[in-house]
């Protein structure tokens, strides 16, 4: 009995050492951070019945506040998608396109529409006289089951390549799981509530992944 409260005694003060050690080194305990997004003149994203939400149509000015920094970006939706010129193009013109699915990585967050790949990427074309057309199909939050879902809608006769943004942090957003959940709903109760969304995911079924909807709420 004296060896496991000796045991013990030995941890508590291990820890506290520990801590004393990195509070001296600067380090400071994990506090949640403060997150604040807003849109004007309002949500730039609408319920989707197959994607779960999508794109809305306009310009938007977004504010995206962590802690005491604060960023401000300007985007331009179109046809559902992210604008990829500052001339609307017409897409029969064109001899092939270029589709990129993926994530906020893709779409552009935290950048002015003139700095996305895709627009970089469609000027850089346009210079090498390319008669080819970028389509920005990334959406912040999207991950595999909504590229999946996107795949279907590609048309193969008029596409040239399809690029997907995969990153391994979106396996989460493939099932749904509660930690995704729990990120996303509380961070956007001002103007965009995620917990009203019924999104798609992926569940294992009898050894053949199992398409399904439910709320983003996760108490």
């Amino acid at each position: 009995m004296k060896k496991i409260i000796f045991g013990l005694l030995f941890a508590f003060l291990l820890i506290g050492l520990t801590e004393l050690v990195l509070r001296l080194a600067g380090y400071s305990p994990y506090r949640k951070p403060f997150i604040d997004i807003t849109f004007q003149p309002s949500f730039n994203h609408l319920p989707d019945p197959v994607l779960g939400y999508s794109l809305a149509d306009g310009s938007f000015t977004v504010t995206s506040k962590v802690n005491n920094d604060s960023l401000v970006y300007h985007t331009t939706h179109r046809n559902g998608q992210r604008i990829i010129d500052t001339v609307q193009t017409d897409a029969t013109a064109k001899s092939g396109e270029i589709v990129l699915l993926g994530c906020s990585y893709t779409y552009g967050q935290g950048l002015d529409d003139t700095a996305t790949c895709a627009f970089v990427l469609q000027q850089k074309l346009k210079q090498q006289n390319k008669n080819v057309r970028v389509v920005n199909r990334g959406v912040g939050g999207y991950g595999p089951t909504q590229f999946y879902l996107l795949s279907g809608t590609i048309d193969s006769a008029t596409t040239a390549l399809v690029v997907i943004n995969y990153a391994a942090f979106q396996d989460e957003r493939t099932t749904l799981c509660r930690s995704w959940r729990k990120l996303v709903v509380p961070n956007q109760t001002n103007t965009a509530n995620f917990a009203t969304i019924r999104a798609p995911y992926f569940s294992p079924g009898a050894g053949v992944p199992q398409l399904g909807y439910r709320q983003m709420t996760y108490t």
